[in-house]
């Protein structure tokens, strides 16, 4: 009790059963003393539920809230900046995200926020944070992070999916936090940018619990370019949570991130021994997060996918699945198989199989393939042979994964260099995720 009292914060309150075990503790300590928090400046702004199923007394625990999470940081225009928001019946821009470089004004002016009650026009408030963080309000490249918090479902749940999509793909990493039992578990997954970016606590009183897990992952991804930026093709080790998909929204209507131009997408997926299930997996949740991004149908994009190892198993082809759902529903079903890496006979199949209008290939569609591996061919010579064929009918990205991969066949196997993208692990394939989804989006017709 009485550490607890001295200690200026409960996560600065440490214990061990004797001197002997002082050791244990030193990087946890080192680690909450010297926490640097990542590389170059964020931009955080919060938007916060403000409508009439809060109550004054839930809303000032979510200002709490903010202020827990703001006095981890150092203030400064190339620091760290916050912004904040209100969303109920409208949208009320609280605190303009550059008007305190000064911690102490922030908080004290976070607790002055008010109330404002209404119905839940969540998608106002986004489009509000959109603004907040776009380049031409926030002039220097920076970290950009939204933080919504929401007690119930949105009002418009369609608008509120498409603000989301554009948010995430202007670059910013969107958390969201539901609390509760109202909330709509799959709204929360559209809204966020990653699966993992979605947390949920039972009442107002538990956020304060997830406060430094939200601290720890924008630090996290703090240590990776800026999505804003042109990402470079080779990445730095910094650890990344994976993405991992879940259930989606079931509207079909709502207009995805990259609109409605027509494009056949096949992604090629290594499935061999030196992945395992679990780095597979990874694979998965970074093509589930691809394909989400886009207007899915006949009209509009189909995606069919592949996996090779020894052998290579057609999963699905382009007329398979043509409505969202059952796309990405597919793409999560997809199983690992291991053994070896036969990519040449991936891409014959790519060919002479995959595009053709038997299986759903369109005249008037934009042809692009994506190749994930983490290894080297079994046979290159062959797969260089079947990239140039390939690349006669379809556009080609090679995405590498870790240190096995050979660089030279990478680049065999793109159609042109921009089309080569590495990363160092499986958990930063979340890193390319931005760049890949606006090349292809470029890239159609």
């Amino acid at each position: 009790m009485e550490l607890a009292a001295i200690a200026s914060n409960k996560n600065h309150t440490f214990n061990v059963a004797s001197f002997d075990l002082l050791a244990t503790i030193h990087q946890d300590l080192t680690d909450t003393t010297c926490h640097t928090c990542g590389q170059g400046p964020a931009d955080i702004f919060f938007l916060l539920d403000s409508s009439g199923s809060e109550g004054t007394a839930n809303f000032l625990k979510q200002l709490e809230f903010v202020n827990s999470v703001a006095n981890e940081f150092d203030f400064g225009p190339d620091l760290t900046q916050i912004g904040l928001a209100t969303f109920g019946t409208g949208a009320s821009l609280e605190i303009p995200i550059n008007r305190y470089h000064i911690k102490t004004e922030f908080m004290q002016n976070v607790l002055r926020v008010p109330f404002r009650d209404g119905e839940s026009n969540l998608h106002l408030g986004l489009e509000l944070a959109r603004t907040q963080l776009s380049d031409s309000f926030l002039p220097t490249k920076s970290h950009r992070f939204a933080i919504i918090l929401t007690d119930g479902r949105s009002l418009e749940h369609e608008r509120t999916v498409q603000e989301a999509n554009r948010l995430h793909m202007a670059g910013v990493e969107t958390f969201v936090i539901g609390i509760g039992s109202d909330v709509d578990e799959s709204e929360l997954l559209d809204v966020a940018s990653d699966k993992a970016h979605v947390y949920r606590v039972n009442t107002f009183q538990q956020l304060d619990t997830i406060h430094r897990q939200i601290v720890d992952r924008i630090c996290a991804e703090k240590t990776v370019f800026p999505t804003t930026t042109p990402l470079p093709t080779t990445k730095s080790t910094t650890t990344h949570k994976p993405t991992s998909p879940t259930t989606i929204g079931t509207t079909t209507t709502t207009k995805p991130a990259c609109g409605p131009k027509v494009a056949d997408i096949l992604f090629v997926l290594d499935s061999s021994d030196s992945e395992g299930p679990e780095n597979f997996k990874k694979i998965l949740d970074f093509v589930y997060n691809f394909a989400r991004q886009f207007a899915i149908g006949v009209n509009n994009v189909l995606f069919s996918l592949i996996t090779y190892s020894s052998s290579v198993n057609v999963r699905f082809y382009f007329n398979t699945y043509t409505s969202r759902n059952n796309v990405l529903n597919a793409i999560q079903n997809t199983s690992y198989i291991g053994l070896g890496t036969n990519t040449s006979d991936a891409l014959h199949v790519a060919r002479t199989e995959i595009f053709q209008t038997r299986h759903g290939s369109r005249s008037n569609a934009t042809n692009i393939v994506i190749v994930i591996t983490d290894g080297r061919s079994r046979n290159p010579n062959a797969t260089i042979i079947e990239a140039a064929q390939l690349k006669q009918i379809a556009d080609i990205f090679s995405i590498g994964i870790g240190p096995g991969v050979d660089q030279h066949e990478l680049s065999a196997i793109a159609s042109k260099p921009s089309n080569v993208m590495q990363v160092n692990s499986f958990e930063l394939l979340h890193t390319i995720q931005e760049k890949i989804t606006q090349v292809a989006c470029s890239e159609r017709t």
